[in-house]
């Protein structure tokens, strides 16, 4: 009985996870789109479409970290302050299970970060994704070191920040290297002509690490 609480208590802790995640996610993404544009009508157009609520917070900027959420009413301990449906989530554990299992089978130790980065492209790419308008939200580019110009990076040397972005790039272009070639071998009717760049999969990597 002891072993089954604890199980029990391990899915439910997972469940929350799950759902904070999904929470974190959209509503990052979401609500980053801003007023009124074509782009952010068809966010809001899929939002309800997915059945997605997060009436209780709006768009903000925050001086120093860019556009976010606040809160729209006043929320109480214990408020629930977000829907999001099971069915809209992106999850590395479909990613591993039914999406690219052979790549799972081959790298058993592959991370989430990767899988979703992985998912996002292949939902990027097609053309009739229900994800469409929610991939049209995510920006095109970040301000992180990874994408400093040479000029920038310069400005870095001598510094810890100079030698892990480095490091960092040197790893993402060896693991770029490697998965293309799997991808393009097991999955070419999502990769084709190993067209997997490594500017998309750096784009990819950081929007999954940046939510």
């Amino acid at each position: 009985e002891r072993g089954n609480r604890r199980r029990r208590h391990r899915r439910q802790s997972r469940m929350r996870t799950l759902t904070l995640l999904a929470i974190v996610c959209v509503v990052a993404v979401c609500l980053r789109a801003g007023a009124a544009t074509s782009g952010s009508d068809a966010l809001a157009s899929w939002m309800r479409e997915m059945k997605i609520d997060v009436s209780k917070l709006h768009r903000a900027d925050f001086i120093g970290y860019g556009p976010g959420s606040e809160a729209a009413v006043d929320i109480k301990a214990g408020d629930e302050i977000a829907r999001v449906p099971v069915g809209t989530f992106l999850s590395s554990k479909s990613g591993r299970d039914s999406v690219f299992p052979k790549l799972v089978e081959a790298y058993p130790d592959v991370n989430d970060q990767l899988v979703l980065a992985l998912m996002l492209l292949r939902e990027r790419r097609a053309a009739s994704s229900p994800y469409r308008a929610w991939m049209d939200s995510f920006p095109r580019t970040f301000s992180t070191p990874l994408y400093f110009s040479e000029s920038e990076m310069s400005e870095l040397k001598g510094s810890s920040l100079h030698a892990l972005t480095r490091t960092r790039l040197e790893q993402l272009k060896k693991t770029h290297e490697i998965v293309s070639t799997f991808m393009h071998a097991n999955y070419s009717e999502v990769f084709p002509d190993e067209s997997l760049s490594f500017e998309d999969f750096k784009w990819a990597i950081s929007v999954v690490a940046a939510r």
